[in-house]
């Protein structure tokens, strides 16, 4: 059926094309594919907060969220709406960072795990503009203003890292790896 191919024109080389051109390889399907198996009544599982459905919950991600809120569709706290309580649980639990590790704090705009001066400069070169978050705007107005001045300085000196086990839980693996 027409109804579930896309365009070649729109989407070359797409996986939901209406044919298949001679040496098109296998590839990751795009956002639009991955909503037309929703529509069409897939079960799509995907990370939390990707809403560009591109593998990777980023600065892309933040500003849809930011640009839907009210939408229950992009609902990470599971309370049933979005609203900015969601901006704070999609920054600081699923997105992923430059260095590897998940979740930072609202005001790291490079999304490199640390709140600090380069964050700051990045504001400071966008300040009373209208941006998202890779911008300097930490609250989803547009506009990157004195409020998001304050977020940035309420998470200044914010450094992401992974997860240490507590000393009682290397002792016992430890003992688990002797017994072994």
């Amino acid at each position: 059926s027409s109804m579930s191919h896309v365009d070649e024109a729109g989407v070359p080389a797409a996986l939901m094309s209406p044919s298949i051109g001679t040496g098109q390889a296998p590839r990751k399907l795009t956002a639009v594919e991955w909503r037309m198996m929703v529509d069409m009544g897939w079960d799509i599982w995907y990370s939390p907060g990707d809403f560009d459905l591109n593998a990777k919950v980023d600065a892309n991600d933040i500003d849809l969220l930011c640009a839907n809120l009210g939408d229950g569709a992009y609902d990470v706290d599971g309370d049933g709406d979005a609203d900015v309580d969601d901006l704070v649980a999609l920054v600081e639990t699923y997105v992923e960072l430059s260095n590897g590790l998940v979740g930072t704090k609202p005001g790291d705009f490079n999304l490199d795990g640390s709140v600090n001066g380069t964050d700051l400069s990045i504001m400071s070169s966008n300040f009373g503009q209208v941006g998202g978050w890779a911008q300097g705007n930490a609250n989803c107005d547009t506009t990157i203003n004195g409020t998001d001045l304050s977020i940035l300085n309420a998470n200044f000196g914010f450094v992401a890292t992974a997860a240490v086990p507590e000393p009682t839980t290397i002792a016992l693996l430890g003992l688990g790896v002797f017994g072994l």
